[in-house]
């Protein structure tokens, strides 16, 4: 018959298997949830090259599409090294030159 220290024994080493399993458990859910994020990450990456990849497309067939985009462009970048990226004023000069071409009725082109 077992002892009650003999019984205390095998009730710690249970909790510290129990323990040592939950925190397993633990790991390979943070991998899992890593690995997603990361499958995710890399899905909308591909998405946003695509979504490029067609723009430019568009851009070079239709004019009318690169003045569209290149409008627009223009209002959704505010960083001037992005800006840089598609030959758009820094932020500031884009502003006091549009300011400039609405006072004298001239518009400005770069």
């Amino acid at each position: 018959m077992a002892t009650t220290k003999q019984i205390e024994e095998l009730e710690q080493k249970l909790k510290t298997a129990k323990a040592q399993l939950k925190a397993k458990e633990q790991q390979i859910a943070a991998r899992k949830r890593t690995a997603e994020s990361k499958a995710e990450r890399t899905l909308e990456n591909r998405k946003k090259i695509l979504l490029g990849a067609m723009t430019l497309d568009m851009m070079k067939r239709k004019p009318e599409q690169e003045k569209n985009i290149m409008d627009r462009l223009n209002v959704f970048l505010t960083r001037d090294s992005e800006r840089a990226v598609f030959g758009l004023l820094p932020k500031r000069e884009a502003v006091s030159t549009a300011s400039a071409s609405v006072q004298t009725g001239v518009a400005l082109t770069p």
